[in-house]
């Protein structure tokens, strides 16, 4: 199990609880901020290199967020993993009516993704599912696809759909997913255990 830092583990003592309980990597720490350790990392998984980010402390104190954007930076140039996927909380593009797009989480991570060809983003925060189409932030990025997938078990929120979305849905899910080759298929199963959308990204083609 790996995971990101949400605001409601942040109220529970800067998330020392959650920190407590779970064993992740340590490498997004530094001597400046060694607290940053289980914040945010990155690690690989088969062909896959994934990054998760904190968009709590780590993010909304704006010396903090340097550090993580430089670490991210680094982080994405020096793999060589085929693909490359981020998770973090707080949803950078979210038609949903609760919270709505971070603009800010968008600002920050979104040029970094585009200029290291990030292929995939899991987030959450927003209480319903909500998949994009590709998107580029910068004319010279590669395309991204953005997931929110909040239906894990709190009070839905209502679904909305906006300029990026290719499907939204206010329903209990959880994601699952695989790669194969040059080709990784997302999908989101509802109560039923049926898969009410999914998606392949291809980069078999030029």
């Amino acid at each position: 199990m790996y995971l990101s830092i949400g605001n409601h583990d942040e109220e529970a003592n800067r998330a020392a609880p959650y920190r407590d309980v779970f064993v992740l990597p340590t490498n997004g720490a530094s001597s400046t901020y060694p607290e940053h350790s289980e914040r945010f990392y990155s690690f690989d998984y088969g062909p896959a290199h994934v990054v998760v980010l904190d968009t709590e402390l780590a993010f909304q104190s704006t010396t903090r967020r340097q550090v993580q954007l430089q670490w991210l930076e680094e982080d994405l140039a020096a793999t060589t993993q085929a693909w490359k996927i981020a998770v973090f909380h707080r949803s950078p593009y979210s038609a949903g009516g609760e919270h709505q797009s971070d603009l800010a989480v968008r600002a920050a991570f979104a040029p970094i993704f585009d200029r290291h060809h990030v292929d995939l983003v899991l987030s959450g925060h927003e209480h319903d599912y909500e998949r994009s189409v590709p998107i580029r932030e910068t004319a010279d990025g590669g395309p991204t696809t953005y997931i929110v997938t909040g239906g894990g078990g709190a009070k839905l929120y209502a679904a909305a759909s906006a300029w990026w979305t290719a499907a939204s849905r206010s329903a209990y899910h959880y994601m699952r997913g695989g790669i194969d080759g040059c080709r990784l298929t997302i999908e989101a199963i509802g109560l039923d255990g049926e898969a009410f959308d999914s998606t392949v990204i291809d980069k078999c083609g030029p």
